[in-house]
């Protein structure tokens, strides 16, 4: 069962997991394919690089659960991989500023504290890098120890790179985990609407599996506080090209769509939470399982939130309830973005 995440890239914002966790072995073997797809979403660390510095990855629908949960190996087929988290998550960042990256870090003299008021790319010449820690408590088993590593750079003040590493501690995955390299490109930031583009290739060290995500950061600024869109680093669109071994019972390749929700609050300018769900999972062939829908299939939940120490260091924190609807147990998730 991993516990790391490996999604979009997870970098900036609260680690907002999206794991679900069974109750019962039998249904991790149920749901195998959508646990393992969820996982392969899960976090791309470099994280709040999906969505900048709001809560975090995406991850298309894990374990049985379209919902983008799911532990990240899945029992046939070996240990999670370090990157377990299903959700792909990372912060949403709900920066809806006007104007792009190095325009938005210059006004004013520095990166906003703010998250709202953050670009949703990194500006041209900035590295972030988001170390996250992340606990996974079942219902039933051993709690899961797992770390992720996500980074990204701007590259042009549009274009951003992102880079990501996770790996589980405990169970041990012998350092092997879901190593995830992609991009974003900013194609709208008008002041109250703000989209980036995102794209990924992602390989798991551990399973050997490999797949293509992609998906979009959206943010809507309702007001100055209240902004509504999609949870950092969750990419709605998730394909195996390289398959996961289930040992004796064959080998899987997922292909699903999911749409993610997210609701952001900027209580202060150093304070902001972040609610996170999944509106609807499509599998697009067999192996991905079955289509569900919030509220008649799952109820997949995420709470994130992140203090900003100064413009360029942010200490992150997320609770992942799991599927309120099938399964128990939750997730923890501590971290820190680091700008330079």
């Amino acid at each position: 069962m991993a516990t790391t995440r490996s999604c979009f890239v997870v970098t900036n914002g609260p680690v907002g997991p999206s794991t679900v966790f069974p109750t019962k072995r039998e249904s991790q073997m149920k749901n195998v394919t959508s646990m393992l797809a969820a996982a392969l979403v899960s976090t791309l660390a470099i994280g709040s690089a999906f969505a900048q510095d709001e809560g975090a990855d995406p991850c298309g629908g894990g374990e049985a659960n379209p919902c983008g949960g799911g532990e990240g190996g899945g029992e046939g087929g070996g240990e999670a991989t370090g990157g377990g988290e299903a959700t792909g998550g990372g912060e949403a960042t709900g920066g809806g500023e006007a104007m792009g990256g190095d325009t938005a870090a210059a006004a004013g003299g520095g990166y906003p504290m703010a998250v709202i008021d953050r670009p949703l790319n990194i500006p041209k010449g900035m590295v972030e890098i988001s170390p996250d820690v992340n606990i996974t408590i079942p219902d039933e088993g051993d709690t899961a120890f797992g770390i992720t590593l996500g980074a990204r750079y701007g590259v042009a003040p549009k274009i951003e790179a992102l880079l990501s590493y996770g790996l589980s501690l405990s169970p041990s995955s012998d350092g092997k985990g879901p190593l995830t390299i992609g991009a974003g490109l900013s194609v709208l930031d008008n002041g109250k609407l703000a989209v980036e583009a995102k794209a990924a290739f992602q390989y798991d060290v551990l399973l050997e599996s490999a797949a293509i995500l992609a998906g979009a950061d959206v943010r809507y600024k309702i007001s100055d506080k209240l902004w509504v869109g999609t949870p950092v680093n969750r990419p709605g669109l998730g394909i195996f090209v390289k398959g996961i071994s289930l040992g004796p019972l064959g080998e899987i390749k997922p292909m699903f769509f999911n749409i993610p929700l997210g609701v952001g609050f900027q209580a202060t300018p150093q304070i902001h939470a972040q609610l996170n769900t999944q509106l609807i999972n499509i599998a697009i062939n067999d192996d991905a399982g079955e289509t569900g829908f919030f509220g008649a299939d799952y109820i997949p939940l995420d709470l994130t939130a992140l203090y900003s120490l100064s413009s360029s260091l942010d200490v992150t924190a997320g609770v992942n309830l799991g599927d309120l609807k099938n399964f128990g147990g939750f997730g923890i998730d501590l971290g820190v973005n680091y700008r330079m």
